[in-house]
C-alpha cells in the first residue's frame, strides 16, 4: 500500500520557508529546507546545494523544526485508540454541536471539526492538572473545581456544549447540568473502538499538539489530508489538516519508539520508597510523559520545546524495556526551564544512562543555566535502559530534570 504525500511545486527554485530534519531508520538526521514526498512514496528533501531523496519505507520521522508545539487551545479531546499512550488529540474550544449525540471543536489545526460523542475517551481543560488515565471507568466521570472545592460527579454525559455539559448523574440520580467553566474534565466509559486501516500509519502532530494516526491520503503545500482509525456508520473519518500547522510526522514502522510511550516505570526514589510502579501519564508526582514537573506544557529546556520526552522530579530511576532489538538512543538532556534558581538554591544535577546496570553516559554537573547536553549512545543488546539524576541530598526537593527526544532507533 502507498502512502500519498503529493506537493506541488511550482519551481524548485523558490525559496521555502520550513526547516525539516529526516530521521532515517539507521538514526541518522539529515536536514533541507523542506520536502516533496511523491504518490509513489519518494521523498525529495530540498537544500541550500543539491536535493537529495530518501524512500518512505527508510524513514523513521520527519520533523519541521521552525514549528515548535506552542499549545494555546483551552480545551483537549482525547479519542479512543488502541495505544493508550497514543491516543488522538483534539485541541480547540467546544462549542454547540448540530445535535446532542456529537461533539463540535472550533478554531482547531484542522479547523472547525464534528465527531460523535462516542469518539472521545476523555476531555481535558488545558488549564487544569488533571491527568488523563490509561483505564476507561466503567461509567462516565465529571470532574468539576468551585469554590476551592474539586468534586466528582458519576452517570452518562448526555450533552457537550459551549457553555454547559449535561449529566444523567448515577450519584444523585437526576439529570444535572454543569457551567463548563467549572469543569475540569471529564473521563469517558468505552464507546467507539478504532479500526486500524491498511497501509502504513503515519502519527502527524500539528504545532497546536493535535495529533491523529492514520494513513494520509495525500499532503499539498495546503493541506494534510488523514484517513483516521475512526468510522463513521461504517466510513472512515477523515481530518483534513492546515499543512503549515504540521510539526511532524512519524512513521509507524516500529523503527524509532520514543521513550515515553514505551511504558517507563519508577524504579526508587531517594525518600519515598517505591510510589506508582506503573508510572501513568500525569499519575506521579515524580515522573512526567510529554510535559513538564508544574505545568501542563511541553517540556522546555534552555528555551526549547520539546513534544516528546520525559521529565522527573527528586530522585527518581526511570526503567525503560527495549527487549535489546534497539540500537541508538539519542536524548537532549537538562535542567527544566520552569526552574527558577536563587542565590540561595541552585541545584548541580548529573544526568546519568545505564544499560543493564553498566554505567554507559554520565554529564557534567549542570544547573539552570547550562547548556543542553546531547546524548547519543550506542545500546545495541541492551534490554533495560535506565534513565536517573542525582544532587546532593538536601536538594533533592529542587531536582527538575528533563531528557527531550528521548527515543531509540533499530
Amino acid at each position: 500500500m502507498r502512502l500519498l504525500l503529493a506537493a506541488t511545486f511550482a519551481a524548485l527554485a523558490v525559496p521555502a520557508v520550513a526547516q525539516v530534519s529526516l530521521i532515517d531508520n539507521d538514526g541518522k538526521t539529515r536536514k533541507g529546507r523542506d520536502i516533496v514526498i511523491s504518490a509513489s512514496g519518494e521523498i525529495t528533501v530540498l537544500t541550500d546545494g543539491e536535493p537529495f531523496k530518501a524512500k518512505l519505507d527508510e524513514v523513521s520521522e520527519i520533523v519541521y523544526e521552525t514549528r515548535p508545539i506552542g499549545g494555546g487551545c483551552p480545551w483537549e479531546v482525547h479519542l479512543a485508540t488502541a495505544n493508550p499512550r497514543c491516543r488522538d488529540i483534539v485541541p480547540g474550544t467546544i462549542e454547540d454541536p448540530t445535535d446532542d449525540s456529537k461533539i463540535r471543536m472550533v478554531a482547531t489545526d484542522a479547523g472547525d471539526v464534528e465527531f460523535p460523542l462516542d469518539f472521545a475517551y476523555a476531555l481535558r481543560k488545558t488549564s487544569s492538572q488533571l491527568a488523563v488515565p490509561e483505564t476507561a471507568p466503567p461509567v462516565d466521570t465529571v470532574t468539576w473545581s468551585r469554590d476551592n472545592k474539586q468534586d466528582r460527579d458519576k452517570g452518562s454525559l448526555m450533552r457537550l456544549g459551549k457553555d454547559t455539559l449535561d449529566l444523567d448523574s448515577e450519584t444523585y440520580r437526576n439529570l444535572r447540568t454543569y457551567k463548563l467553566a467549572d469543569v475540569d474534565g471529564v473521563h469517558l466509559a468505552p464507546g467507539n473502538k478504532a479500526v486500524v486501516p491498511e497501509g502504513v500509519l503515519v502519527v502527524v502532530t500539528t504545532k497546536r499538539g493535535l495529533r491523529v494516526t492514520g494513513k494520509v491520503l495525500e499532503m499539498t503545500e495546503k493541506i494534510c489530508r488523514v484517513e483516521t482509525t475512526h468510522r463513521i456508520k461504517g466510513k472512515p473519518w477523515e481530518l483534513s489538516i492546515q499543512a503549515d500547522k504540521v510539526a511532524s510526522l512519524q512513521v509507524m514502522n516500529g523503527n524509532l519508539a520514543y521513550l515515553s510511550d514505551m511504558n517507563p516505570k519508577l524504579l526508587e526514589t531517594w525518600h519515598d520508597g517505591i510510589e506508582n510502579i506503573d508510572a501513568r501519564p500525569d499519575g506521579s508526582d515524580k515522573l512526567f510523559l510529554d510535559r513538564g514537573v508544574a505545568r501542563n506544557a511541553p517540556i522546555a529546556i534552555r528555551g526549547k520545546a520539546y513534544r516528546k520526552g520525559i521529565a522527573s522530579k527528586k530522585h527518581v530511576e526511570i526503567a525503560i524495556e527495549l527487549g535489546g532489538v534497539y540500537a541508538k538512543f539519542t536524548a537532549a538532556a537538562g535542567v527544566l526551564d520552569e526552574v527558577q534558581a536563587t542565590g540561595e538554591a541552585d541545584p548541580k544535577i548529573r544526568f546519568i544512562v545505564k544499560g543493564d546496570g553498566k554505567e554507559l553516559w554520565r554529564s557534567e554537573a549542570l544547573s539552570c543555566d547550562s547548556a543542553i547536553q546531547p546524548v547519543a549512545l550506542d545500546v545495541k543488546g541492551v534490554k533495560t535502559l535506565v534513565l536517573s539524576v542525582e544532587t546532593d541530598d538536601l536538594l533533592d526537593m529542587l531536582i527538575c530534570a528533563g531528557w527531550g527526544d528521548a527515543r531509540v532507533v533499530k
